[in-house]
């Protein structure tokens, strides 16, 4: 079994972008380090300024966070993970794309 641990900066910076944004969906990536048994998320980035933000809908700045990713990688060796994002609050359950996807 995975153990999953994130660390305080990356889940602060959920914390933050999550208040920023609280009317439309918005997201970001998550970097860090996995093995076969812990998945360490070390790092959690905002969605980047040309990311599309709407009550139903998110779209990530995919090139800014490419730049985001390199950066981490060359200063920490970590990984590119996953992304994670956030409905507005009146949605309160996964919407068909989540679990699509």
């Amino acid at each position: 079994m995975t153990r999953y641990v994130i660390s305080d900066r990356a889940l602060e910076n959920i914390r933050r972008e999550t208040r920023r944004a609280p009317a439309t969906e918005t997201g970001g990536i998550l970097v860090g380090f996995q093995n076969p048994r812990e998945t360490l998320i070390t790092h959690a980035s905002g969605p980047g300024p040309g990311a599309e933000k709407g009550v139903v809908h998110f779209v990530k700045d995919t090139p800014y966070l490419q730049v985001v990713l390199n950066h981490l990688f060359a200063y920490f060796e970590a990984n590119y993970l996953g992304v994670w994002h956030k409905h507005p609050l009146q949605f309160t359950e996964p919407s068909p794309g989540d679990l699509a996807s």
